[in-house]
Parts: C-alpha cells; sequence; structure tokens
C-alpha cells in the first residue's frame, strides 16, 4: 500500500457521492466501507421509540431498579424529541443541539450519559440496529454539587402543599416522611406501584415494601410527626399515578422555585426532622439510612431552627 497517496479525480468524485448518499444519516465513509469490508449485514431499521422499547427489559434484567428508572425517565425525554426517527437518521450535531438546549447542566450530562449507552447497545447487537454512536465524544459535564444542603422555607413548603392539588398525598409522604420521589410515585413500566395499603391510617404507620424502595430493602415508618396525617387525602389502589418529575415539579411551580437543589423534598424533611426530634437515630430510621446517625445529624443539625421546625411540622391544610 503506498503511503501519503493522492486521491485521483476518480476517487475524489466516488467519495463525493458516497458522502452524498451518507449525508444526514450519522454514519461516515469510514464506517460505511468498514461495514461493507467485514461483510456484516444490514443495519435493521427501527424508530427510536421500538429501539428503547427493546433496550430497557436489558436494564431491567441486570440492574438495580433504582438505575433501571433512571435509564427509564431519561430515555422517556428522548422518545419525546426523537421517538418517531428511525435511529440511523438521527445525526450527531441533532442530538448535540437537544442536549445544548436542556435547561439543566445536570440533565444534560445525564442525558447524554443515557443516549451514549443507549446506542452503544444499539451497536452491539447482530444485525446491528445503529452503525454509530450518535452521542460518543459529545461531553456534558454535571456542574458540580453544591456542599451545603438546602432545605425549604416553611412559607415555601406551606405554597407546595397549598398548590399540590393533584399530587397532594404523594407531596406530603415526600415532604412530612422523607420518602423518595421514585418510591412514591410512579416512574416506569413494569415498576411496583406503592398502594394505599401500604399506609395504616389507624395505627399511624407507613410500609415502604422492598419492590417500591430504592434501596430494595423494606422500612417501617412510624412515630412521625403528626404533619404528614393532616395533609393525605386517603384513596385507592396507587397513591400517586403520575410520573415522579410531575409531583416534584408541581411543588416548584406551586412555590416559585426556579432552581430546584437535588432531593430538596427529602433534605427538607431530614433537616425539619433533625431539629424537631433531636434525635439523629429515629430520623435515620426514618429515611433508611444505614451507618452511624450522628453522621445524618452533622450533615442536618443547625439548618433549621427549632422554631420553624415546629412551624413546618405545624403546617395543616
Amino acid at each position: 500500500m503506498r503511503s501519503n497517496f493522492a486521491l485521483t479525480a476518480e476517487q475524489r468524485q466516488d467519495a463525493r457521492a458516497a458522502l452524498a448518499i451518507l449525508d444526514g444519516t450519522g454514519i461516515s465513509l469510514q464506517q460505511a466501507a468498514a461495514v461493507a469490508v467485514q461483510g456484516r449485514r444490514a443495519l435493521v431499521r427501527c424508530t427510536v421509540d421500538e429501539l428503547i422499547e427493546k433496550f430497557l427489559p436489558t436494564r431491567l434484567q441486570t440492574c438495580r431498579r433504582s438505575t433501571f428508572d433512571w435509564y427509564d425517565e431519561r430515555l422517556r425525554q428522548v422518545s419525546s424529541a426523537f421517538g418517531s426517527r428511525t435511529v440511523d437518521t438521527v445525526t450527531r450535531s441533532e442530538i448535540r443541539e437537544w442536549l445544548g438546549n436542556l435547561p439543566h447542566a445536570a440533565a444534560r450530562a445525564a442525558n447524554a450519559r443515557a443516549i451514549r449507552a443507549l446506542w452503544r447497545w444499539a451497536m452491539e447487537q447482530e444485525p446491528p440496529l445503529a452503525a454509530q454512536n450518535v452521542a460518543s465524544g459529545l461531553v456534558f459535564a454535571a456542574a458540580p454539587r453544591r456542599p451545603e444542603i438546602k432545605a425549604f422555607s416553611v412559607a415555601e413548603c406551606a405554597a407546595m402543599m397549598a398548590g399540590a392539588k393533584h399530587h397532594r398525598s404523594a407531596l406530603a409522604l415526600m415532604l412530612f416522611a422523607g420518602l423518595r420521589p421514585e418510591e412514591v410515585a410512579s416512574s416506569s413500566a413494569g415498576k411496583a406501584a406503592f398502594l394505599w395499603d401500604s399506609i395504616n391510617l389507624h395505627e399511624q404507620i407507613i410500609r415502604v415494601p422492598a419492590e417500591v424502595s430504592k434501596t430494595g430493602r423494606a422500612r417501617i415508618l412510624e412515630g412521625l410527626p403528626p404533619a404528614v396525617w393532616r395533609w393525605l387525602q386517603p384513596g385507592r389502589g396507587e397513591i400517586c399515578a403520575t410520573q415522579a418529575r410531575a409531583a416534584v415539579e408541581t411543588a416548584a411551580d406551586a412555590a416559585k422555585i426556579e432552581d430546584w437543589p437535588q432531593d430538596g423534598l427529602r433534605h427538607t424533611f431530614a433537616s425539619y426532622a433533625i431539629a424537631f426530634t433531636n434525635d439523629p437515630g429515629k430520623v435515620a430510621l426514618w429515611l433508611g439510612h444505614e451507618g452511624n446517625p450522628t453522621m445524618l445529624h452533622r450533615h442536618y443539625r443547625g439548618l433549621v431552627t427549632q422554631a420553624d421546625a415546629k412551624a413546618f411540622f405545624a403546617l395543616k391544610p
């Protein structure tokens, strides 16, 4: 083979024609040539929605439930943007533009990771479902985590609950009992739902089943401050049939909070509960934490005053 050879006019014409055929597919001329030389079978054309439907069950088999829910939530967003498109027509520039338009750095980084995993899996199938990874090399760094933990003010919490007409019970469990959004609200198809049967209103006990818990371990919450019981609106079946994101967005909109901190409701509950009870061991049990409860006390101590904690747990409809 000659090195540093120049393309002939015929080769340049052939390359231009090949690139015109590949234009908009996201497949490079080099990749097309590799497929031809290696004798791989032709790509199976499927839509992004169909690809996601094939991919998600594999995560359910190999990942923890919380990881599966993470993929499910992010790929729903991918589906809303590209679901009807065939996989081989989605280009890197379109993915870059879509990710860049997402409002938060954390969302851009997380969705880029999910897309890379989805397209990588598609390329590994035989026959392949994608010719290249359209998110490979697209770097979207998540914003650094804030060193401090933020608790919402009593006024913000009151506004959340007052405006949460459709998700009031779900928000009450997150804000006044420390349950995680993905434990309370439905987050994916196939995930076990949190049912009203898990709440004993008479004895004031909340049972979080293992199949609902993020950690995969059941926990029991009893002896909670009374606020949660005042806000629950008992029903039947699922406590919250909507997506976890919808319940949290309801709270954010009601309180007019634009920069919503990660795990904001759970951190708020822990902060006020530590100040209210002065018992980190009890709060650790409510949260399902393991290990030394003094670490919990160290994280949340002093974020709110005892007076604010009393006002928080005194909130009522």
